[in-house]
């Protein structure tokens, strides 16, 4: 099963209103691992949340501060951003435990997705999710509209 933008949305859209930051960090969090066991090399995702659990511990410490009332949108796009890349750094560390079978499937080369690989490329996409916030707030948009978009920004990335 392939990564899809609709698993990350319907993952997001779990996550539960709280009082507090941990629980929505740990949401993004486990969202975002859900997303990456679709991941898949030659049909073969050998991915589990025990693998994954470092990627999604990275995630998590990455999301410091993402519930701090902001002015403008830009900040927060920036930690989600900041997470993601977070995410892929620690889950390519176990990239031989996570994508590697018997017969090995690891790509080649074996990077971080493209959007992750320079300053610019990393704020365009923050500029992209800041954007997406401010329409959504402006919008008063439902929630399953907003992670819509929110994911779309994401996964068109990956």
């Amino acid at each position: 099963m392939p990564m899809t933008a609709s698993t990350l949305s319907t993952e997001l859209q779990k996550i539960a209103n709280a009082s507090s930051e941990a629980p929505v960090r740990a949401g993004w969090a486990l969202a975002y691992t859900k997303y990456m066991r679709g991941s898949s090399v030659l049909g073969a995702s050998p991915a589990s949340d025990g693998v994954l659990a470092g990627a999604r511990s990275a995630m998590d410490s990455a999301l410091v501060g993402i519930s701090a009332p902001q002015v403008i949108s830009l900040p927060a796009a920036k930690l989600i951003v900041a997470a993601v890349k977070a995410y892929w750094g620690a889950a390519l560390l176990a990239g031989a435990t996570v994508w590697v079978t018997v017969p090995p499937l690891v790509p080649t080369p074996f990077t971080l997705p493209v959007a992750f690989l320079n300053a610019n490329a990393e704020l365009a996409v923050a500029q992209a999710l800041a954007a997406v916030f401010t329409a959504n707030v402006a919008g008063s948009l439902p929630k399953a509209t907003c992670y819509n978009a929110i994911a779309a920004v994401i996964h068109s990335r990956e």
